[in-house]
């Protein structure tokens, strides 16, 4: 349950501090047999971002999880992919040189109310703050958004806007200069995967403090977490007519790097 908790935090954070994105909202990647269009795209944004090629990551929902091993059957033939692993027992290995992994706390993000806005000044290609005018509604963190001068590009709303000011896209910001009196749309909501370098994105665990002297705990564990190599507390506790037990964890989760980040869409 803990782990569970600690990953929900961790997708926020990379949901927020996302780059740019690709894809389409609703409609789940991997859809189209023989084709790894979404492992290409998702990389180049990486690669056009100057992430270091040797320890990229995607961490799949499951939605995509389960496109991918239904249709894309180049990975789970044995004489196409030259390993069981897929076919046997589901594991998903490395495409086109990003680790794949899968998470069921991924949950569904849901879009800004934001309409009719506008830029208000022209921004520079590099420039991640960008002032908006005229509209209403909300544009939030983690929404996807794109300029009518700059359609093929999909932006991370880094920080947003409830009325007309300043919005931050996600490092490294505009791609191209936009132009001023330029419409933004706010994409739809979308059930995100996420691709990252593993620098990019700060998980800070230790076991909570207990305070000096200890409390009224009989006995209190370290365990280390073989998989994920987390140190969890383990308190007992002995009340009347039974023994409680406490599984404690604190942590803090930050992505350090946007420009490592990247949303395939779904």
């Amino acid at each position: 349950a803990l782990v569970n908790e600690v990953e929900t935090d961790l997708f926020v954070a990379a949901k927020e501090g996302a780059s740019r994105a690709y894809g389409i909202a609703g409609n789940p990647p991997f859809a189209t047999t023989a084709d790894f269009s979404d492992f290409a795209q998702i990389r180049k944004i990486l690669m056009d971002n100057g992430a270091p090629l040797s320890d990229l990551h995607l961490v799949l929902n499951t939605t995509a999880g389960a496109q991918l091993r239904g249709k894309q059957s180049i990975l789970f033939k044995v004489n196409e992919a030259g390993d069981a692993g897929l076919l046997r027992t589901g594991g998903l290995g490395t495409v086109e040189g990003l680790m794949l992994h899968e998470s069921g706390t991924i949950v569904t993000h849901r879009k800004g109310t934001g309409e009719d806005y506008v830029t208000n000044g022209s921004t520079a290609a590099g420039v991640s703050d960008i002032a908006l005018d005229t509209g209403t509604g909300t544009v939030l963190k983690g929404d996807v958004v794109t300029f009518e001068d700059d359609e093929n590009n999909k932006y991370v709303i880094g920080t947003g806007v409830a009325a007309p000011g300043t919005i931050s896209l996600g490092k490294p910001g505009a791609r191209v200069t936009i132009a001023t009196a330029n419409a933004l749309t706010v994409g739809n909501s979308y059930l995100g995967s996420f691709a990252f370098d593993r620098n990019a994105i700060h998980l800070l665990v230790r076991v909570p403090t207990m305070p000096e002297g200890g409390d009224s705990a009989d006995e209190v564990l370290e365990i280390t977490d073989p998989a994920s190599n987390i140190t969890f507390q383990v308190a007992m506790y002995r009340q009347r007519r039974r023994i409680a037990y406490e599984v404690g964890l604190a942590w803090g989760v930050k992505a350090v790097k946007s420009e490592l980040i990247a949303i395939l869409l779904g």
